[in-house]
């Protein structure tokens, strides 16, 4: 008797855990939204980058920096950088405009000796456009919400180089600027 009690029990366990899971939903204080791949958390731009300059507008101002540069190159040490500032238009407001700062700089954070770097336009190029177009969605540049559109925003990368040395390439606008 008691085995057939207890098979009766299993029997009845098993039937309800094969049932369906039900989950009631409730009402949330707030909404939710589904991102897609192409905007991910992060990459929407926030207001205050709006007043960057568009990808196609940045682009365009990296051969102009990099035309500062003597043709033949330059060997950059750390006791002085390479700063140009190229106007572009602003992507908020094309009819005003924003200076942009693109900087070379060679630092070794471990002595003040300063083994110099040699910089060339094709290099100058090839960095500065990475930036963008090889970047980091959310961090080199972001996407207007709504939009296909792409703003540049501040950045700066460090590339090791030996010995012990750093380049330090930087694109932002210009600190003060409204």
């Amino acid at each position: 008797m008691l085995i057939k009690y207890f098979t009766t029990i299993l029997l009845f366990a098993t039937a309800i855990l094969a049932l369906p899971t039900i989950h009631l939903l409730t009402a949330t204080p707030f909404t939710l939204s589904v991102r897609d791949d192409k905007h991910p958390a992060g990459a929407v731009c926030e207001k205050n980058d709006l007043k960057g300059p568009t990808q196609d507008y940045y682009l365009s101002a990296v051969p102009r920096f990099c035309a500062l540069l003597p043709a033949a190159g330059k060997n950059l040490d750390g006791y002085e950088d390479f700063v140009g500032t190229v106007t572009l238009p602003r992507y908020s407001d094309s009819k005003k405009t924003i200076d942009w700062v693109f900087r070379i700089s060679v630092v070794n954070p471990t002595s003040n000796a300063h083994s110099p770097q040699f910089i060339s336009r094709e290099r100058c190029e090839t960095v500065f456009r990475g930036l963008v177009q090889e970047g980091v969605l959310g961090k080199t540049y972001c996407v207007p919400e709504g939009t296909q559109n792409v703003v540049v925003t501040a950045y700066t990368k460090t590339e090791n180089v030996n010995p012990m040395g750093q380049i330090k390439w930087e694109m932002r606008p210009k600190r003060g600027q409204k």
